[in-house]
């Protein structure tokens, strides 16, 4: 009775192949952040946004940094930083079902290279049956991206990142990328 009520049949099988984009993007020098779509992290008990759990396993193929993940007993101020970060918020917004209007669109289009240069993003990498079509056209409109590979269940995208400002201009909507917790808030 007890070998009955554990018995798992079918076993569950993954494929858990990984393209040859990865390999391609493991080769490129340098230390730099791919972002994931959909975007989410996930701690012992807290969900935010949503999640490939396929993306850190292919992390061990290309070996660079990744923008979200999966991270035991996360602190909830982690979680908060990121909903407040402008572009980021708007991701988690749309992935959650929400709507952002064309003035929030304005905004994170302004934002946008600042956020690609502090995270360092130079790709976009989007899993298609999880991605809603709302966040991929969001993704589309705010970034510069160029497609570079394209397969079943995946768009890769580069990301054309601007160049580096000289200075943080702290009542800019992006200088809150710069305030982590007990750093405090930019005061206006």
């Amino acid at each position: 009775l007890l070998a009955f009520e554990q018995l798992v049949y079918p076993l569950p099988m993954n494929d858990l192949s990984v393209p040859a984009i990865y390999q391609t993007i493991r080769d490129e020098p340098g230390d730099f952040t791919m972002l994931e779509l959909p975007l989410g992290w996930r701690g012992s008990v807290v969900l935010q946004g949503k999640l490939d759990d396929k993306a850190q396993f292919y992390q061990t193929v290309h070996r660079k940094r990744l923008l979200g993940g999966i991270t035991s007993r996360t602190p909830r101020f982690k979680f908060q930083y990121f909903l407040e970060l402008p572009v980021i918020n708007s991701l988690i917004a749309l992935e959650t079902g929400r709507e952002i209007d064309e003035a929030r669109l304005a905004q994170d289009r302004a934002a946008a290279p600042e956020v690609l240069r502090f995270f360092n993003i130079h790709y976009v990498n989007v899993h298609r049956a999880l991605t809603d079509p709302a966040v991929l056209q969001y993704a589309r409109d705010v970034f510069p991206l160029e497609e570079i590979y394209r397969d079943e269940t995946r768009i890769v995208y580069r990301v054309a990142l601007p160049p580096l400002k000289d200075q943080v201009v702290l009542s800019d909507e992006t200088a809150r990328l710069y305030f982590d917790d007990g750093w405090g808030r930019v005061q206006f």
